[in-house]
């Protein structure tokens, strides 16, 4: 063992190598846990909150314990043994621990707490239940210290620990993300992190437990320590007038924690409006992040750690605070870098990490020279190091809080950057000698204001923003047409509707109401604009309650009156503030319809609405003969995708069949119903289903005049939709294939209309000739016989619609012709004969409306566009 560990190269390299896998392991475990525990705490933000402040509390708890003792006692390597078996056979136990703690949040945040008791259970929880293993990993890192230095000539090594325990933390978080939480899921990616702690301690136990380097105690760097009383706070590595009290390195440690992840925070918040927002974007931010820290470690190592203290403490404020000010500068224009790097590479995941290097690079690195340098000034025979860590990381734990929650919504993100930077300028100890940086800091900051716009929505084409709302978790815009036109937009670029498409946003709401013989009590997943949900009032008999994340989106409805019809007005409506998937499983009122939104399932987050779980969570809420409605927004997933989401649905629905929501290729929406046997066993079902409920009227305004336009919408039927979804992984909680797959589908492109149509072609084919006649055999043959022609003149008409051209003609014509009254294929008609006109070919559009007129007799649009052809 002496031999090998005689080598200072040799020493040095596998101490920083254990430093890198227990790094590997800590972020590990930080992001799964936060990924395990969304599912009980949800996606609000106090749950958010209060769970990193949970965790970095554990941290600090352990470093400021755990200091003292470990740099008294002369067995610091089997204290560090020790601390990584405790963390390896701790995160074993949470694997089946953090279910049951979710189990409690549902019961005891409910589904409409206050925000402090919100907070509270949602920090308890994952303090208690992470408490040991945390308390031991905020400990590593002062232990590895205290029985490293024997092995370095000045004992000096804390920088180059902590650069490489952050690479650690980098490996960690890319690992996790791209690799090994998609692939092997949570309660097997605990496991494999726990195995590197095993390995850190049995390295240690091997090389470096009983070895010893006695030439290490002679070095230079030992002479200079001083003899020094309990509690003294005099430093070992510095002669005696230049030794820095702890009493002035502690706050300072404190602030930059502080200002530090604070920084972080909002500039994350302000790259939400400009990156796509999912699981890797947050892996590839937050890795750009660590790895600036890192850097900034080791050039305090390798190079800065023999300065002064007061020199270096100075210039490492100064700089970061002027890296603060340029990356604020250059997220202002982080919109034209994104989209310049995206078309040079091809790569969303390459675009976000060169803008995350521009915007975080330097000021990272600085922040991490200046926590190493104040880590190792701290350093002294009754502690220090941990001491230090503790108050950096409680300064840590306060920014989301301080930042997230009060100074973003108060001053705003520009604002809130510049008093970061102005906070490290303040922290300068002596600063009346440099009193001069004041005016001069002022004047840089006041410029900085005036010349950066920080706009977080960008009017399109001739858009008008209406108005746009910071809040903490997202940024909230409605935006007008030149046509009148209105829409939500969510950081920018995620539309969540509008008026548009008016009918289509109702028949998402009223398609569900009506596949239910009788429905009095509703929950709708996802607000938006309150469209979809107000659409279900048209019926008088139901009471609709309503969920939404983001608070901002309730705060704008106003702005979608009167097509929501008043949402917060309405005594038929009733909304919650609230993450969908904890509100299902606390609420303990039973439903005769839910219906879940079109979530993007490329978003952090929404994945999880789309597993087991949560299906099931929803059918223990479903009354007997309830129906669940899952809506999903094909035109935003893959084949593979879709197929998951499919098979994990009939996982827990296994009497399932697919609707159409529109007839519209572009953007095709897809219904999974739980069960709709009541439609084939009743003959009478549409007339016994409207009658004494005063829909008529409503339902014509939104395209549902006759049976065949709700019948006629079913898609695939059970043993059709099961041969589609095929057999494979399920999407589950534990391994949420659809958070991992869907942001592939987003940065490859989404594909042009007609490869979508194709790539579901599969599911279109089955309604065949033998499985309609069989599926509504209890329909009279009148019935069935407008169902069949329904049915052909809807395929002939998607199939148009991929089309160009002539061939797009004759399958209109085609449509047409199997029913005359399919309403969709005679508006496409209109619409073809207009760009005609407008390509100034007149006998074209004459002779294309002749035909048209001539397969549908009632066609008077047509006429009186025939008519002005005629008359020009």
């Amino acid at each position: 063992m002496k031999s090998f560990v005689s080598s200072s190269f040799l020493a040095r390299a596998s101490l920083y190598g254990i430093a890198l896998l227990s790094g590997i392991a800590g972020l590990g475990y930080q992001i799964t846990w936060a990924r395990m525990f969304a599912v009980g705490l949800g996606h609000e933000l106090p749950s958010v909150l209060a769970l990193v402040t949970a965790f970095f509390a554990g941290l600090a708890l352990g470093s400021w314990l755990l200091d003292t003792p470990l740099a008294r006692s002369r067995r610091a390597a089997d204290w560090y043994i020790g601390l990584e078996l405790v963390i390896a056979g701790w995160v074993m136990v949470t694997i089946w621990m953090i279910p049951l703690l979710n189990g409690l949040a549902h019961d005891w945040i409910g589904t409409d707490p206050s925000g402090l008791w919100h907070w509270g259970v949602a920090f308890l929880l994952p303090m208690v239940g992470l408490l040991p293993a945390t308390l031991a990993m905020g400990a590593t890192l002062p232990a590895m210290d205290r029985f490293a230095a024997n092995w370095i000539s000045d004992r000096r090594i804390v920088g180059g620990l902590y650069g490489a325990n952050t690479l650690g933390a980098v490996l960690g978080t890319l690992l996790s993300a791209f690799f090994i939480n998609q692939f092997f899921g949570y309660s097997r990616s605990l496991m494999m992190f726990a195995l590197l702690n095993v390995v850190c301690a049995g390295i240690v136990w091997l090389f470096f437990r009983k070895a010893c380097n006695p030439a290490a105690e002679m070095a230079a760097g030992e002479k200079l320590e001083l003899e020094m009383s309990t509690g003294s706070g005099r430093l070992q590595d510095y002669p005696q007038d230049h030794s820095p009290e702890l009493a002035t390195i502690i706050p300072i440690a404190l602030c930059t924690g502080l200002l530090g992840i604070g920084f972080e925070v909002v500039g994350v918040r302000a790259l939400s409006s400009i990156f796509a927002n999912t699981v890797y974007t947050y892996a590839a931010t937050l890795s750009v992040f660590l790895l600036g820290t890192a850097g900034g470690g080791f050039i305090y190592q390798s190079i800065l750690r023999r300065f002064s203290f007061q020199r270096l403490l100075f210039w490492s404020l100064l700089l970061t605070s002027l890296a603060c000010l340029i990356g604020l500068l250059l997220l202002d224009d982080a919109r034209a870098w994104y989209r310049t790097v995206r078309q040079a590479t091809g790569s969303v995941m390459m675009a976000e990490m060169a803008v995350s290097g521009l915007v975080f690079g330097w000021p990272s690195l600085m922040m991490g020279i200046t926590f190493s340098h104040l880590a190792q000034s701290a350093r002294h025979r009754s502690g220090g190091v941990g001491q230090v860590m503790a108050v950096n990381t409680v300064g840590a734990a306060l920014a989301p809080i301080v930042f997230g929650l009060v100074l973003i919504p108060e001053l705003g993100l520009k604002w809130c950057l510049l008093l970061v930077a102005g906070g490290y300028v303040l922290l300068i100890p002596d600063w009346q000698r440099w009193r001069w940086l004041i005016p001069l800091g002022l004047l840089v900051s006041i410029g900085i204001a005036f010349q950066v716009r920080m706009d977080m929505t960008l009017a399109r084409n001739q858009d008008v923003v209406l108005t746009e709302k910071v809040g903490v978790m997202a940024t909230v815009a409605v935006a007008q047409t030149a046509q009148g036109h209105r829409g939500l937009r969510v950081n920018n670029h995620y539309i969540m509707g509008g008026t548009t498409n008016l009918a289509f946003e109702r028949i998402q709401g009223v398609l569900p109401m009506l596949l239910h013989p009788n429905p009095r009590q509703m929950l709708f997943l996802g607000v938006g604009t309150g469209i979809t949900a107000a659409a279900a009032t048209i019926d008088e008999q139901v009471h609709v309650t309503a969920v939404e994340l983001v608070p901002e989106i309730v705060d704008v409805l106003p702005f979608f009156e009167p097509y929501n019809f008043a949402p917060r007005r309405n005594p038929q409506i009733e909304i919650y503030i609230s993450d969908a998937r904890r509100f299902v499983r606390a609420n303990e009122q039973n439903f005769d319809v839910i219906v879940g939104d079109l979530f993007h399932p490329g978003r952090d987050g929404a994945g999880s609405l789309y597993t087991v779980e949560h299906f099931a969570a929803i059918r223990d809420r479903l009354k007997p003969e309830g129906v669940a409605c899952i809506w999903l927004p094909s035109y935003q997933m893959d084949s593979e995708v879709l197929q998951i989401v499919i098979r994990s649905y009939l996982e827990v629905f296994p009497n399932a069949v697919a609707l159409l929501g529109k007839f519209q290729i572009d953007h095709l929406a897809i219904a999974l119903v739980s069960d709709v046997r009541h439609l084939q066993e009743k003959e009478d079902y549409w007339e016994t289903r409207l009658a004494g409920r005063n829909l008529t009227e409503s339902l014509n305004a939104i395209g549902i005049q006759r049976p065949e336009q709700l019948l006629g919408r079913v898609l695939a039927d059970n043993q059709t939709l099961r041969q589609y979804a095929g057999t494979g992984q399920l999407n589950t909680d534990d391994l949420p294939l659809v958070t991992y797959l869907a942001p592939r589908y987003m940065q490859a492109g989404y594909p042009r209309r007609w490869q979508r149509y194709r790539d579901l072609n599969e599911l279109f084919r089955p309604i065949r000739s033998e499985f309609r006649s069989e599926f509504y055999s209890g329909l009279p043959e009148s019935s069935q016989l407008s169902l069949e022609q329904f049915w052909l003149a809807r395929d002939l008409y998607l199939e148009a619609m991929t089309m160009q051209h002539s061939d797009k003609t004759d399958r209109l014509l085609q449509a047409l012709a199997a029913d005359p009254n399919f309403d969709e294929a005679y508006q496409e008609s209109l619409t073809v004969a207009e760009l005609m006109l407008a390509e100034r070919l007149p006998r074209q559009a004459k002779a294309w409306l002749t035909k048209v007129i001539a397969v549908r007799a009632e066609t008077q649009k047509a006429q009186r566009l025939l008519e002005s052809i005629s008359d020009q």
